[in-house]
């Protein structure tokens, strides 16, 4: 043999590619980045779920701030269920009882996990506890026939459970 015409004689000529070694370190590789794109997956839709419950219960609260203010019963003349309770002087006026106690937000359907409650009052109410009438400014009342509302809505209620959403406005009655 001349050695002119196999200039790599005697050398082992390495075959093209990639060895297994390799292919397994890049499969490993790209299985933990696809491990981390799909983690990004579920916290993007926990996120979405916490708004959108957020958004929902906002929404309803403002409705049942102008329920307070609009509902009337069948009476004639009608008579302002929620308006009357605030004139009367009563703190929590979502139902008859007077209590903090949150109420389902349609009574008839069991299947809905809204609750509500909605305390009044003729002082302005401090920022950091709406719940609390001690805390509320009574060396400032607001003028006669001016309240304070704040609405309160829960998910899914149990006593000591957080509202998701708290919605407050000035509103008048007994004037």
């Amino acid at each position: 043999m001349n050695a002119a015409y196999f200039p790599l004689s005697g050398r082992r000529k390495r075959a093209a590619g990639f060895s297994l070694i390799e292919v397994l370190f890049a499969i490993v590789i790209m299985g933990v980045g696809i491990l981390g794109i799909l983690s990004l997956f579920g916290n993007g839709l926990t996120f979405t779920s916490a708004s959108q419950n957020t958004t929902a219960a906002a929404m309803t609260a403002q409705s049942l701030a102008g329920r307070v203010v609009t509902d009337v019963d069948t009476a004639t003349p009608p008579n302002h269920p929620y308006l009357d309770r605030i004139v009367m002087g009563k703190s929590w006026v979502q139902d008859a009882t007077g209590t903090p106690v949150p109420v389902r937000f349609d009574g008839a359907n069991a299947d809905n996990d809204l609750w509500w409650s909605c305390r009044a009052s003729k002082n302005p109410m401090n920022p950091a506890a709406f719940d609390d009438p001690t805390k509320d400014n009574a060396a400032q009342p607001y003028p006669t026939g001016l309240y304070q509302i704040a609405v309160f809505v829960y998910r899914n209620y149990k006593a000591g459970k957080q509202p998701v959403a708290v919605y407050t406005t000035l509103v008048t009655a007994g004037y």
